[in-house]
């Protein structure tokens, strides 16, 4: 069942909340503003905060190409043809656990990160805690249980 549905929120990460996409300090490397303002929608829906039902963003190549590398997605981490399309999709099962599916609108391929070895999609929390390092930030759960990208 599909709580959200959503590629990620345009550029600045201006909607944070609370999803850490505020500047300041924090550590992390170059790609963390990237990468938290593209998990944005997904923290949101995963937390309930989000009436939204689809987010387009029009990311340039160079940042497609940073986006799949962190999230390990070896297949799509080459330089993206022209008009290359992903959809980031955020579900909750009956226990209103997160996961997060991307697929490759062209052909409809879902892409899984490596280092995703489950049937399914990517549960949500197992995909922050990948992404620690880059975020400079250990991932951790809201009071709802739901993950947060933040340790404030």
């Amino acid at each position: 069942s599909s709580s959200s549905s959503s590629s990620s929120p345009p550029s600045g990460g201006a909607d944070g909340a609370g999803t850490g996409t505020s500047g300041g300090g924090g550590g992390g490397t170059p790609l963390a503003p990237l990468l938290q303002t593209l998990l944005a929608p997904s923290l949101r829906a995963a937390r309930g905060l989000s009436r939204e039902r689809l987010r387009i963003t029009v990311l340039p190549g160079f940042s497609m190409l940073c986006w799949a590398s962190a999230l390990g997605f070896d297949s799509a981490a080459k330089w993206p043809a022209p008009s290359t399309c992903f959809l980031v999709e955020t579900l909750a099962d009956d226990k209103n656990d997160a996961f997060v599916r991307v697929w490759h609108l062209r052909d409809l391929w879902e892409l899984r990160p490596a280092w995703h070895r489950g049937d399914g999609p990517v549960p949500l929390p197992r995909l922050l805690e990948h992404l620690a390092p880059v975020l400079g930030k250990g991932p951790r759960s809201s009071p709802g249980g739901a993950p947060t990208a933040t340790d404030d």
